[in-house]
């Protein structure tokens, strides 16, 4: 990905919490929640920007159909055979303001965002395939995001090894929100940018 005010890194999220979990009391809904006060550290990767550290209040929530964790959330829909059919939503936490760092300077501010989506996860004894479609519901970066995912679990004694792949795509409408630089925002040292779609991998 060529980005303009950015270099090629997604924004990496790292959470350290101290959660308080209670297990509900009805065995038969097997359902339990929990609540804490967490950090959040975002590896931001544009030029010239440090990490940031924030303080979060952090809900989790699991039962057999809804499973809150933070910013994210998924009902599942149906099951069938190996396959779940969820109805998913996240908070992300990118975007920056002009106050960000001296890059930023003269740059219009970029937004978090709220985004709903679907997802089809598979399990067998082969590993698990997942795919996921997300798209802006905030109005904000007005793109979308579809990944897929394969992931193995492989137990050696007591030692346990999760190897793993994953594909990302970008559409168009997110990479130029977040990483481009418009007419307007073009500096001699920041020359302007539009976003295209593009591809991320992660091994």
């Amino acid at each position: 990905m060529k980005l303009g005010v950015k270099e090629v890194k997604s924004i990496n999220c790292t959470y350290i919490a101290l959660i308080l979990t209670v297990v509900s009391g009805d065995s038969t809904a097997e359902a339990e929640w929990g609540v804490g006060l967490g950090g959040m550290a975002f590896q931001q990767g544009y030029i010239d920007v440090g990490n940031q550290i924030s303080a979060i209040p952090i809900i989790s929530y699991k039962s057999k159909k809804l499973r809150i964790n933070g910013s994210k959330f998924g009902y599942k829909l149906a099951k069938h055979k190996g396959a779940d059919f969820s109805f998913i939503g996240q908070y992300r936490f990118d975007g920056y303001k002009a106050s960000d760092g001296d890059i930023f300077q003269g740059m219009v501010t970029r937004s978090n965002a709220f985004e709903l989506g679907i997802a089809l996860a598979y399990r067998s004894k082969l590993g698990g395939l997942s795919l996921k479609l997300l798209t802006d519901a905030s109005s904000n970066h007005q793109g979308h995001e579809l990944s897929l995912t394969y992931a193995a679990l492989y137990r050696l004694g007591s030692l346990k090894l999760t190897p793993y792949a994953s594909l990302t795509g970008y559409s168009e409408n997110f990479v130029d929100y977040y990483y481009g630089v418009g007419g307007d925002e073009a500096l001699d040292f920041r020359p302007s940018y539009s976003g295209q779609a593009t591809i991320n991998t992660l091994v």
